[in-house]
């Protein structure tokens, strides 16, 4: 990745984090999934430009494609369907950075084609087309408090680490014609540490699956990730006790889903619901040079 900085306006090449990823407001969790799913998390190759109209504020125009963090499909996740729909993933940022607080949000296009000919040999010219869009607001008056909010509404998530997909269905059984629904995701996450060389922290995070726009056929295709799962709650505290370079932290994560039927007749929303839950540990060590 390259980065040229003209003061007033950047130019970035490269493989970097994708701009619905924030990096000054992502949870401070101890386990590696820094709030997953419940935030967008993918780094894409991409060309971005920024410009800083003040000191503290900044705006960005992304064109991304994809690489490690693929959407979803049936040759599985792949790289190929972005392809097929020859436009890269298009996204607007915004972000306002104080000593205080910080304010930032994105909305980004992107638009996949399953295949371009039907098994029948017909052209197909149908699209999964969406848009995710998400708000971040963090507050640290002090070096000992932070508390952060990242808010996150998304069509076929799957490239971004989040439960979602698409939905597939015929509209030309001769042909082989599908025509696609993108599934719609609404997330939040919130993450707060209070404390200096001994600090206490709590992340919370909450994801709601609310099916498609449209009641479709009912052996319709489902493509992406946790389609069957209603909603997803995560309740996860800390504790971190630092020793110079050297710190120690623990974490437990509660963690519930609702698991059940997608109904096509309800715009696949997901019913008769049983929560399953687990507790996960989590036990680490730093040293910071």
């Amino acid at each position: 990745m390259i980065n040229v900085d003209w003061g007033g306006f950047k130019l970035m090449v490269g493989q970097y984090w994708n701009p619905l990823f924030f990096e000054e407001s992502f949870p401070k969790v101890i386990q590696y999934n820094t709030g997953v799913p419940f935030i967008p998390f993918t780094r894409n190759p991409q060309v971005r430009f920024v410009f800083k109209p003040a000191d503290n504020l900044e705006l960005n125009l992304a064109a991304l494609s994809q690489r490690d963090f693929t959407s979803d499909g049936p040759s599985g996740a792949s790289t190929e369907y972005l392809k097929n729909a020859v436009i890269p993933m298009l996204n607007f940022g915004i972000r306002y950075k104080s000593d205080m607080f910080f304010l930032g949000a994105n909305a980004q296009y992107k638009s996949i084609k399953q295949k371009s000919v039907s098994d029948q040999g017909y052209q197909i010219d149908n699209k999964v087309s969406g848009i995710t869009t998400n708000l971040s607001f963090k507050l640290s008056p002090s070096k000992e408090f932070f508390a952060s909010v990242i808010a996150t509404y998304s069509q076929n998530s799957t490239d971004l680490f989040m439960q979602g997909g698409y939905y597939a269905y015929l509209t030309d059984a001769t042909k082989g014609i599908l025509d696609y629904k993108p599934s719609n995701t609404l997330s939040v996450a919130f993450d707060t540490q209070y404390g200096g060389d001994f600090a206490v922290g709590l992340f919370a995070g909450y994801s709601m699956n609310n099916g498609c726009s449209d009641d479709i056929l009912p052996t319709s295709l489902l493509y992406g990730r946790a389609l069957n799962i209603d909603n997803i709650l995560r309740i996860s505290p800390r504790l971190i006790y630092k020793m110079g370079k050297l710190q120690f932290a623990g974490e437990v994560d509660y963690t519930q889903a609702a698991y059940g039927t997608p109904n096509p007749t309800n715009k696949f929303k997901v019913e008769n619901t049983k929560n399953i839950s687990n507790i996960r540990i989590n036990l680490a060590a730093y040293l910071y040079f």
